[in-house]
């Protein structure tokens, strides 16, 4: 009777092992996404306060969902056929896009707008949207444990004892 595990056992918990790390890692790395837009985002939000705040971030929402759909090569195709509510009446998206990048409104559309804060025209603010997916992911790589050989119990058992 064998008294280590079986070669099945140790091959389940290494590939259980590898899933949880990559579980984690994809979790890591979706919040990273996920704070860099939000930040970049609100860099754009208060950027935008600054520069024209006569507007009072009304129609901001839909801004970024026009400049979105109208700015994308696969999606400006369908923006022809829909429409965007706005002060009880709905209008065309490329027209109501075009109004709002126009001289009365944004001045840009969102995409230049973020163009000019990711590339830092806008001030120091386009240091922090690059820096930060960057410095977090080093961070995060700098506190991922490295495998080490007898870092498991697994690895590190005595040999079975010799009767004497």
């Amino acid at each position: 009777m064998p008294l280590g595990t079986s070669p099945a056992a140790r091959f389940q918990a290494m590939q259980t092992r590898a899933m949880m790390g990559a579980a984690l890692w994809s979790r890591a790395i979706r919040s990273i996404l996920f704070l860099w837009i939000a930040l970049a985002l609100w860099f754009i939000w208060y950027r935008v306060g600054l520069y024209r705040p006569e507007i009072h971030h009304e129609f901001f929402g839909r801004w970024i969902l026009c400049g979105i759909l109208s700015g994308t090569p696969m999606l400006n195709h369908f923006t022809a056929r829909l429409s965007m509510p706005a002060d009880g009446a709905w209008y065309a998206l490329p027209a109501f896009t075009d109004w709002l990048n126009g001289p009365e409104m944004y001045r840009d559309s969102f995409y230049q707008w973020y163009w000019h804060m990711a590339t830092g025209l806008g001030g120091y603010y386009g240091l922090g949207t690059d820096l930060l997916p960057i410095g977090l992911g080093a961070l995060l790589r700098r506190l991922a444990p490295t495998a080490r050989p007898g870092r498991y119990r697994s690895h590190s058992r005595p040999p079975p004892a010799q009767p004497a």
